[in-house]
């Protein structure tokens, strides 16, 4: 196995429990909308719903390393470490 096949494998690895949550959790097994398209809005939507409600709990979790990751997101401020 070279290396590209093992970034995949770690990746794909990573990634399966949160799809295995996304169709659990929040509805994702089973799309009710007809279409290509609306298969992928579908996917969208439930992403979205995982996003919001992972930073809603992290956001709970820790409010000001939240809010500093987000406004360096926004602003394009660099990463100094750590805040205090």
């Amino acid at each position: 196995m070279d290396d590209e096949e093992r970034r995949q494998l770690a990746r794909h690895l990573a990634i399966e429990p949160i799809i295995d949550y996304l169709q659990a959790e929040h509805r994702m097994g089973c799309c009710h909308l007809k279409g290509e398209r609306d298969d992928r809005l579908h996917a969208v939507l439930c992403a979205a719903g995982y996003n919001r409600s992972w930073l809603a709990r992290n956001l709970a979790k820790q409010p000001r390393t939240v809010v500093l990751a987000l406004l360096r997101i926004v602003v394009r401020i660099p990463d100094v470490g750590h805040w205090g």
